[in-house]
């Protein structure tokens, strides 16, 4: 936990530093500041920065940090640092992804208001073929019923994988992939669901989508869909090897048609939910501003917080849930100062996009970052280095 440790407690000091010395700008165009002013800044700490310079391309760091200033008016104004950020280089996103596949599930969700449907309308999950499971129920609300509410609850508290899942059902990939490439999001792709096994052709089909009210009545459905939608297909190969059933396969994991989210995107994708009015038009979400305050909620919410009864009992690590917090010594126990991300780590790489606002300081800034911990170049043994390294 060294290198997060240091990093949070970095960007909260170069935060209040911001604060004296950033001029506030009078419009909504980001400030562009050179790679080279972050970079500076880590060397003249020393330590363990020192190390990550030293070895980013092992790492595969990259980092975006965009301070807030305000203006006299209260207009948010960005200036933008990063530390090797590539939206070229390819990095494992792992659950970071169920961060905008939850906004995108909102902004569709809303869509359907004229049938009766809100985010809290019972969504039934059906199987049009045998390797597809339904969902007709769900412990774990308040109502017992699933919903999309429900599956972005559980993406935030707890990174459920079935609710990341069930939303990508609802979409459909071409239809996911369609409104990222609208709102200019074209480092990025999605490709499967998480934790199941299937072939890429059997992640292009989707399962048939029920919604009803509470008396069981049928709002409206989605028939079977499968994607016919060309991916972006890049050779990207990593490790040095990799476990299969067991054995060591003795050549690099092939990653071309894995999810692939770019940390600048997940950035970009995070300024927009939380101050959408200083972001371009084109990358703005339209989610419904009810929906937006409960998608708020969530994403700031610590597990034990939540309202859902299967989880207000749980007190996961803040190092699990929001890894910058937890490092710099201000997780749930401090109520000012609000933090707003989303984290995941797998095959060895370990992400976190996050907004953080210090509101006794009046403190706020966008930190994103990625690392690879994985030593030994293998991927699927399950000897990371996360605690050690990340």
């Amino acid at each position: 936990m060294r290198i997060i440790l240091h990093f949070a407690i970095f960007f909260i000091s170069l935060s209040c530093l911001s604060c004296k010395s950033v001029k506030i700008q009078q419009k909504s165009t980001p400030a562009s500041i050179d790679t080279l002013s972050l970079k500076n800044w880590m060397l003249q700490k020393g330590g363990i920065f020192t190390s990550v310079i030293n070895h980013r391309n092992d790492l595969r760091v990259q980092i975006r940090y965009t301070h807030v200033a305000r203006t006299s008016e209260g207009f948010p104004v960005f200036t933008e640092y990063s530390f090797a950020a590539d939206s070229t280089e390819y990095f494992y996103p792992a659950s970071t992804v169920k961060f905008p596949i939850a906004v995108l599930a909102l902004e569709e969700a809303g869509k359907l208001s004229p049938y009766g449907i809100d985010r809290n309308s019972m969504m039934i999950t059906e199987a049009a073929d045998e390797w597809q499971s339904v969902v007709y129920n769900e412990p774990g609300s308040k109502n017992g019923w699933p919903s999309i509410a429900n599956y972005v609850e559980k993406i935030f508290l707890v990174s459920d994988n079935d609710a990341f899942n069930r939303l990508y059902e609802f979409l459909g990939r071409d239809r996911i992939n369609q409104l990222l490439e609208e709102k200019g999001y074209h480092h990025s792709q999605i490709t499967h669901r998480l934790s199941v096994s299937r072939t890429l052709e059997q992640h292009a089909q989707v399962n048939p989508i029920r919604f009803l009210d509470s008396n069981g009545t049928e709002l409206f459905s989605l028939p079977a869909r499968t994607s016919t939608g060309e991916l972006k297909s890049s050779s990207v190969f990593v490790g040095n090897g990799y476990l299969e059933n067991g054995e060591l396969i003795a050549k690099p994991f092939d990653f071309s048609y894995k999810n692939k989210f770019a940390l600048d995107d997940l950035h970009r994708f995070m300024q927009a939910v939380i101050l959408p009015a200083a972001v371009p038009a084109q990358a703005r979400l339209n989610v419904k501003e009810e929906d937006r305050q409960f998608l708020l909620k969530a994403m700031s919410a610590y597990t034990h917080e939540s309202e859902m009864p299967l989880y207000s009992h749980l007190h996961k690590p803040d190092s699990v849930q929001k890894c910058f917090a937890a490092a710099a010594g201000v997780g749930h126990h401090f109520p000012n100062f609000k933090v707003y991300s989303k984290s995941g780590g797998a095959y060895g790489v370990l992400t976190e996009v996050a907004y953080i606002h210090d509101q006794y300081n009046q403190v706020e800034y966008f930190l994103s970052a990625t690392i690879y911990c994985n030593s030994d170049g293998i991927i699927n043994d399950d000897k990371y280095d996360y605690g050690e390294l990340g």
